[in-house]
């Protein structure tokens, strides 16, 4: 029989192998090649409540171009010593728009997208643009904006969005070992038994904080995920805009990462409005 352990040394095989390991699947089994996409959204009742999703960072003009990634309010996927803070994409983000008080012609633009799923970071900055229109302003109406689906930095990839998911780069000099509380382990293990089959040892120790079910800190929705099929409002949110690969929820539903492959209609190359 053939050994399909990655060498120690070979980084990309072993993040392969590690996700796969962590899906219940192989990698290779998801759809890949020319114009299939990937992306890594964040989300949830926090930003809301936080009033983070109205931080103006979301707006710079280089951001919503999708010449500079941004960070916003020390967002990060662990309250973790190591773990870096997130690095986000408005190009490739979503955000709500009301048009109510805005200037007449901006606001027909506006309003002419018919945005259900909300309207992309590159499409919102050509309308700004052409409008010569700041929503960070003092001419803006207040709570006129928000970013509805905030779209970690990652290359388009399932690789890359895992990546993106799980605060991993592109060498193991990033691994942050992890080591679960008492309080989530208990006596089942649950998140051992699942990163247990990863060959990298070091990889088998970051991402066992991303392995843990049911977990109140971040919780992998591995059994809606291994069951290669969701339900409900996690899957509900994404339609049009693609299907859900894997989840996860944290600090007990305050926030969502999610791995989504994007339909068509999301696109992933700049948009102009």
């Amino acid at each position: 029989m053939t050994d399909t352990t990655p060498a120690a040394d070979d980084w990309e095989a072993s993040l392969i192998q590690a996700f796969g390991v962590l899906l219940g699947r192989p990698l290779t089994e998801y759809d890949h090649g020319p114009g299939v996409r990937y992306g890594t959204f964040y989300g949830g009742n926090f930003l809301d409540e936080s009033e983070l999703d109205r931080d103006p960072a979301w707006l710079t003009p280089a951001g919503l171009r999708g010449e500079e990634t941004v960070t916003v309010g020390g967002l990060v996927l662990l309250d973790e010593e190591g773990v870096p803070e997130l690095r986000f994409d408005p190009s490739r983000s979503y955000f709500t728009v009301d048009s109510k008080g805005l200037p007449d012609a901006l606001a027909r633009d506006l309003d002419a997208l018919d945005a259900e799923d909300g309207i992309r970071g590159d499409a919102l900055a050509g309308l700004l643009e052409r409008h010569t229109f700041d929503l960070t302003g003092p001419d803006a109406p207040s709570g006129a904006w928000r970013i509805s689906k905030a779209r970690i930095a990652s290359d388009g990839t399932l690789l890359g969005a895992l990546k993106a998911a799980t605060a991993l780069g592109d060498s193991p000099d990033a691994l942050v070992p992890y080591t679960p509380p008492e309080v989530l382990t208990g006596t089942e293990d649950d998140g051992d038994e699942v990163v247990a089959p990863v060959a990298h040892d070091g990889l088998r120790s970051h991402l066992r904080a991303f392995a843990e079910p049911g977990s109140d800190i971040l919780d992998f929705q591995a059994d809606d995920t291994w069951n290669r099929s969701w339900a409900g409002w996690q899957a509900d949110q994404w339609d049009g805009l693609g299907s859900l690969v894997t989840q996860w929820l944290g600090a007990v539903d305050q926030y969502e990462v999610s791995v989504v492959r994007l339909t068509e209609r999301a696109g992933d190359e700049p948009t102009t409005a």
